[in-house]
């Protein structure tokens, strides 16, 4: 018996071991089990169009909605952020999307009085694009800060702008040719130039000075060539493409 004391001893240190072992086996098993038992997440990436697309749907009852961005803020979750603009405010949303929308929040948006001026240069900006389709368009004058502004017409030009607008701050001014005859007249003289082996280009088209400004190479020779021909030079103003330098 004496002989088979060591192995007794052993057994018995090792003994607090193994039931530390076997108790961390059984944590660990039933860590894993607890685990298995959850429900596995799924990522929803894929969903991104359809959330856009939902969010979209969620906030159009308030407004013309401006989509700005889409974002994978989880694995499972989509934010959708954007605006919605109705006839009386303004507001920003949050959209939450799984599979379908979780949350929706909106939120208002500070607004600030439109400035004189800006509103003036938005109104003119309005009116230009509607007036410059006209045959006797020739030319705006415009100031934004003083909010004026002078339009040039061919022809009774009071009766024509008042056609399109009724503003003591706008007025009208009559000039003897339309932009579109000046640039039929700059069209023709460049073909005039070219026909006689002469070069040059239009420079500027200046509606309410009723000018046309073209650059040509040897202007005496050209000038001098188109009143033989009996070019009509009205309107027209010839200068030289080379530039002269005074002496130092």
């Amino acid at each position: 018996m004496i002989k088979n004391r060591p192995m007794l001893l052993l057994l018995a240190g090792t003994a607090p071991l193994l039931s530390g072992c076997v108790a961390s086996m059984a944590a660990s098993a039933i860590g894993m089990a607890a685990r298995a038992a959850q429900p596995k997440v799924v990522g929803n990436e894929g969903l991104q169009p359809q959330a856009r697309a939902a969010c979209e749907a969620q906030a159009a009852p308030y407004g013309t909605v401006n989509i700005i961005d889409v974002e994978q803020h989880s694995i499972d979750k989509i934010i959708v952020w954007g605006t919605v603009q109705s006839a009386s405010s303004r507001q920003s949303f949050q959209c939450d999307f799984a599979t379908r929308v979780t949350g929706f929040k909106l939120r208002p948006i500070a607004t600030f009085p439109e400035a004189p001026q800006a509103k003036f240069k938005r109104d003119l900006d309005r009116l230009l694009s509607r007036v410059q389709a006209d045959p006797a368009y020739a030319g705006v004058k415009a100031d934004a800060d003083a909010m004026r502004a002078t339009v040039y017409l061919k022809g009774d030009a009071n009766r024509i702008l008042a056609r399109y607008v009724s503003d003591p701050r706008i007025s009208a001014q009559s000039v003897p040719v339309s932009l579109a005859d000046l640039t039929a007249k700059s069209a023709q003289f460049i073909t005039w130039l070219t026909a006689h082996g002469f070069r040059g280009s239009v420079d500027g088209i200046d509606g309410r000075e009723s000018r046309v400004s073209v650059k040509v190479f040897e202007p005496d020779r050209v000038l001098a060539t188109a009143k033989a021909d009996g070019v009509d030079l009205t309107y027209l103003q010839i200068n030289d493409a080379v530039p002269h330098y005074l002496p130092e």
